[in-house]
């Protein structure tokens, strides 16, 4: 799970809501960074999951550290500013006998910690 953190929104200060252009632009990078193994897609107004077949716990959080870091790195155009914007990302595996429901549940543990730490950083379950 990859939430956006937060940031501050007030609308005179960006001339207008920013969130829906950060929002695009970060969900622009995560698509950039993805393979053909992966199911992308939003699961609340600031969460995205990204779903990997046939990866590894290390290879996914290598992947989540590297996305991270790209995140914070890249400057975002709002209106007439270029401001930098962070995620927080929590890593948990599924393996064969594993139902959905728990490994969305471990990944928000993973991402509530990943949270819990200030923001900008990638939390594993494992």
């Amino acid at each position: 799970m990859i939430k956006v953190d937060e940031f501050l929104e007030e609308d005179s200060l960006f001339e207008g809501d920013p969130f829906p252009k950060v929002l695009k632009a970060i969900a622009q990078m995560i698509r950039d960074e993805m393979t053909p193994l992966n199911i992308f897609g939003r699961l609340k107004e600031k969460v995205f999951g990204v779903y990997f077949f046939n990866a590894s716990a290390k290879d996914v959080f290598l992947w989540a550290e590297k996305l991270r870091i790209k995140i914070a790195r890249k400057p975002i155009a709002v209106v007439s500013k270029q401001t930098t914007f962070t995620v927080s990302i929590g890593v948990a595996s599924a393996h064969k006998k594993t139902d959905v429901q728990e490994v969305l549940y471990n990944a928000e543990l993973a991402l509530n910690k990943a949270i819990e730490k200030g923001g900008n950083s990638v939390k594993t379950t494992n």
